[in-house]
């Protein structure tokens, strides 16, 4: 393989013919019904939903709003599994939004029925109850629900039950819109409608697929059934798999109030705890976030004349203090526990944007940066260096800069051994091969 010279193959590859394995279908397993009983109970609990539903359009805050039809969940027995394939008749604007297995190992789909098709399903339980020779039943179909219930917005979460929130809980959903049907009012637009008169904010720019909508939504569960009872737009929804983006795409004062809310959790680290060594190009201290933890002292330079502040257009050194600190910050932001703090951060500024090193220095300055922070011999020490070459005329081959590490890390320099942590590549700030046009030619961060 002359592409890939790093991947060795010692063995060579044997060769087979494929052969098609076929598999039994499985018996479709139904408890024993009664068929006049069982009909009857489930024309109850059908009529018991559509009684419970209440009447549309209704008004809320400034707006009316009207169901597209009526959301109910239909539920298997336990260890039992529901034909809910069959509930899901498009031709006829039926739509299955989500099926779901609970504590008790029951099938619960819940589905979308226009108002106009519930005698669709009073019809498919009369042909079960009079089974008529020759014609169908729904056997299969009717036997296998065991409940029809109207759903809620409990029996539209698809994650974990555990997981769903208390009552009056402010909490970011993931919600799964319906497909948008041609004549019809566009799902996302009805529920960025209703933002202002239910309470609860969209947080996030839309994902569509074919059939789904996307977006998340900042509310109480309270907010969200409102929505989902009368607006009928919501497919199923979830907890949000929060992003950085969620964060950081906020505006200021959202900002400032999630900086102020993580600093109330804070437990800055014990004196004398271990710190991270890091070697960049530099660290703005002045951040709300770094203020608490890292003092002036702890903030040094190669060249006095360089500042110890971070002169990087893109503030790598300060972003990477902050990930040395409190790793990913999206998991602390979206977090409502104590943050305790086990080691700090001293900053030696290795490098500046417009005073290059010369190549055959760069071991010979990161002995001397190294050195400088071993001056506080007090707090032990792990060195951090997410810089690395531009050239790539080294390719990974042992180089002098390389050498001085490992002397470093080996102890051979003042009899101490290290733990440097150092970046294995570089992505440059702009694009091109071996990042030759970035302005931190020579050494990058």
């Amino acid at each position: 393989m002359p592409h890939y010279p790093h991947l060795l193959v010692d063995t060579p590859a044997e060769t087979a013919r494929y052969t098609a394995t076929r598999g039994r279908s499985t018996e479709f397993n139904l408890p024993d019904r009664n068929r006049p009983a069982h009909a009857a109970h489930l024309r109850g609990a059908l009529d018991a939903a559509r009684g419970q539903r209440g009447q549309f359009p209704v008004q809320v805050g400034n707006g009316f709003y009207e169901s597209p039809g009526i959301i109910l969940t239909f539920e298997s027995d336990p260890n039992f599994p529901l034909a809910f394939e069959s509930l899901e008749l498009q031709r006829s604007g039926i739509e299955l939004l989500s099926v779901t297995t609970d504590a008790q190992n029951r099938t619960v789909a819940t589905i979308l029925v226009p108002d106009n098709k519930i005698t669709r399903f009073v019809n498919v339980l009369e042909a079960y109850q009079n089974a008529a020779p020759g014609k169908r039943d729904n056997k299969k179909l009717v036997e296998s629900i065991a409940n029809i219930k109207l759903a809620t917005l409990r029996e539209l979460w698809t994650d974990e039950p555990a997981m769903f929130p208390a009552a009056n809980t402010d909490f970011v959903w993931e919600v799964w819109l319906r497909a948008h049907q041609e004549g019809a009012v566009d799902p996302l637009a009805r529920l960025q409608e209703a933002s202002g008169d239910f309470g609860y904010q969209i947080v996030s720019n839309e994902l569509r697929f074919v059939d789904r909508t996307i977006v998340l939504v900042r509310g109480t569960p309270e907010q969200l059934s409102r929505s989902a009872e009368v607006l009928g737009v919501i497919a199923e929804v979830r907890k949000a798999k929060t992003t950085a983006d969620l964060y950081s795409t906020r505006g200021a004062e959202e900002q400032t109030l999630d900086v102020e809310q993580t600093l109330a959790r804070l437990t800055p680290p014990p004196a004398n705890s271990p710190v991270v060594g890091l070697l960049d190009t530099g660290v703005n201290r002045g951040h709300p976030l770094l203020a608490p933890i890292i003092s002036d002292a702890d903030t040094q330079t190669l060249k006095q004349a360089w500042g110890v502040h971070d002169g990087n257009q893109g503030g790598h050194g300060t972003q990477m203090a902050g990930l040395a600190l409190y790793g990913d910050l999206t998991a602390i932001l979206g977090g409502d526990g104590p943050i305790e703090l086990t080691h700090g951060l001293q900053s030696l500024k290795l490098i500046h944007p417009t005073d290059h090193h010369d190549p055959d220095l760069y071991g010979a300055v990161t002995i001397e940066g190294v050195s400088r922070l071993e001056v506080d011999a007090t707090r032990r020490k792990v060195y951090c260096m997410a810089i690395t070459t531009t050239d790539g005329l080294d390719r990974g081959r042992p180089s002098s800069w390389s050498a001085a590490i490992d002397n470093l890390a080996f102890g051979a320099i003042n009899d101490t051994s290290r733990m440097i942590l150092i970046s294995a590549g570089n992505t440059g700030l702009r694009a091109g091969p071996a990042n030759s046009d970035s302005s931190l030619s020579g050494f990058s961060a």
